[in-house]
């Protein structure tokens, strides 16, 4: 049997994963097993049970509902080493994956990973070796279904690592080419000449770092890349800021965040923080004032960063808060004379789209 072809998206608040076909995106965050107490069943629809070198721990959407949630949010490169919540997330993950397939349960489910890693600690050869170290080998983890057990192995083969921004590249480059059948409409060829015939910017609004990246003629450039403590989790701070100083309500997080991606989704532009089930209070302006001001401050920062910004081609806003930024601010920095701004369509599942197209790429011979 071949190997699966599947990638991993390691961010600061999303984990997210696809084998080309099926994607999955879980919050960094866990629930420890002895934290979670209760009694009768549960109708939370994703909280998931996993056991893994004696842990067990809940995983899935729904963590972020429990305020002893613990987080896998760390921007030092140590979480890589001594971070036990984020090597448990990262192989439960894949787990949350291969509990699916037939193979895992005879365990002899072998795949070929791909994992994005953020620009700057790519370039640091101790921060791959770290994350291989992490997913390397055979894995036995315990999958508790309603009270039933069931034991999921998997062994990964190999692990490739590319810049997270990148993929978003890839993705959108490749944008309806079939790599495996080399068929795609002429359209779509055309586009994928024309990137790589260009010199440009990706701005990748991740969920803890804002990232910076130059690919020029299809190269990602390890030496222009910039990474900022300045994801979506400061916009988020200072909306949670600005509720305590005219509510005096310590507004939650994940609360936050989840009312600003709805609000958004929906289009309705209204945001609404829930206090609790019967008490709501209308923070649209709050939030609208936040996003403009944070989106100024990515502007300026890459406009700091790249002196020459005019000679870029193209301008691509990527990454899970690509669909939170102004598009109107972002659109009159960069098109002063003529269009050039790229927004990455379903930009919080692109990476690892990008990162299925370049292990394709490899197992069709490329480089």
């Amino acid at each position: 049997m071949s190997n699966v072809l599947f990638a991993i998206d390691l961010g600061n608040r999303q984990i997210k994963t696809s084998d080309g076909e099926m994607t999955d995106i879980i919050p960094t965050s866990l629930v420890r097993e002895k934290d979670y107490s209760g009694y009768g069943e549960s109708k939370l629809e994703d909280f998931e049970l996993y056991t893994i070198d004696n842990e067990s721990c809940y995983i899935g959407k729904d963590v972020k509902k429990f305020i002893n949630a613990r987080s896998g949010l760390q921007t030092s490169t140590d979480r890589y080493v001594d971070n036990q919540i984020f090597k448990f997330l990262a192989i439960a993950a894949i787990a949350r994956y291969a509990k699916n397939h037939l193979s895992s349960k005879k365990g002899n489910l072998k795949i070929t990973l791909m994992a994005g890693l953020p620009s700057e600690d790519f370039q640091n050869n101790k921060n791959i070796e770290n994350v291989r170290k992490i997913f390397s080998g055979k894995h036995e983890v315990i999958y508790n279904n309603n009270g039933e057990e069931r034991v999921v192995n998997f062994t990964v083969d190999e692990v490739y690592f590319v810049p997270q921004p990148y993929g978003s590249f890839l993705s959108t480059a490749l944008k309806g080419i079939d790599i495996v059948e080399g068929i795609g409409d002429q359209e779509d060829f055309d586009r994928y000449d024309e990137y790589n015939k260009s010199r440009l910017a990706i701005i990748d609004v991740g969920g803890g770092d804002l990232q910076f990246v130059i690919v020029e003629y299809g190269q990602f450039v390890t030496d222009k890349a910039i990474q900022l403590r300045m994801g979506a989790i400061e916009l988020f701070n200072d909306i949670r800021s600005r509720l305590m100083k005219e509510y005096n309500i310590k507004g939650n997080h994940n609360e936050i965040e989840s009312l600003v991606r709805e609000g958004i989704e929906n289009n309705t532009y209204r945001f609404v923080y829930k206090v609790n089930r019967r008490k709501e209070i209308d923070i649209t302006d709050i939030v609208v004032e936040s996003i403009e001001d944070w989106t100024r401050r990515i502007v300026e920062e890459f406009q700091l960063a790249y002196r020459d910004s005019e000679t870029l081609d193209f301008v691509m806003i990527a990454g899970g808060g690509a669909n939170i930024v102004d598009k109107e601010i972002i659109d009159n920095a960069f098109n002063k004379e003529y269009e050039r701004t790229v927004f990455v369509s379903n930009s919080e599942m692109a990476n690892v789209d990008g990162y299925i197209k370049r292990l394709q790429i490899l197992e069709n011979g490329g480089d």
